[in-house]
């Protein structure tokens, strides 16, 4: 699905977000650590994908998208039940191509460019 404007960027902005997650996952850490949030309380998402499942959650809620930011959640849900299930070892390509692929079957994220 192709989303012009802001729901492509709200898609690229959540698609990024998990791929500095997922290099801070390869070192070892996650984002709320590596940004020095302390007090932080790990979760799914910092297994899965290297950033917590409720700095996803406040970035997709702060979206005046609210269809997008369903759209995305739902992206996010299928990406955890991927990575989540602790089935297969973690790779960070492969969480890479699972995040992807998750949003873009949703919303192809923007380039970044004004229109």
């Amino acid at each position: 699905m192709v989303f012009p404007g802001a729901a492509a960027q709200l898609a690229r902005e959540l698609e990024e977000l998990g791929e500095h997650g997922i290099a801070a996952r390869s070192a070892g850490a996650c984002l709320e650590i590596v940004s020095g949030h302390t007090g932080h309380r790990h979760d799914a998402g910092c297994a899965a994908l290297g950033v917590s499942l409720s700095r996803i959650s406040r970035q997709l809620r702060a979206s005046r998208h609210s269809g997008a930011a369903s759209l995305l959640q739902d992206a996010v849900d299928e990406a955890m039940g991927e990575l989540g299930d602790g089935v297969f070892d973690w790779f960070p390509d492969g969480a890479r191509d699972a995040w992807r692929a998750a949003i873009r079957s949703r919303i192809r994220p923007g380039d970044g460019r004004s229109r």
